[in-house]
């Protein structure tokens, strides 16, 4: 059964100003809400399961810029 005009999403994100850590998306109607889940996992089996969707300049500089990540 359709809902004219209800849009729903949900998600992880990335922002290339915090590179090391995931963010999370949650959008129902009117209401938005974003906050930090934690850090990206930095294990060479993560990066490959996600190679497949992530762009090659994108993903370079993201592994760069983790290796120069703060603990914390």
């Amino acid at each position: 059964m359709p809902w004219p005009g209800v849009i729903r999403a949900k998600g992880f994100f990335w922002l290339a100003t915090r590179p090391h850590y995931v963010g999370e998306i949650s959008h129902a109607s009117a209401l938005v809400h974003t906050g930090r889940m934690g850090r990206w996992p930095q294990d060479s089996g993560f990066l490959q399961m996600m190679k497949p969707y992530l762009d090659p300049i994108w993903a370079t500089a993201a592994r760069r810029s983790s290796s120069s990540a703060p603990t914390g």
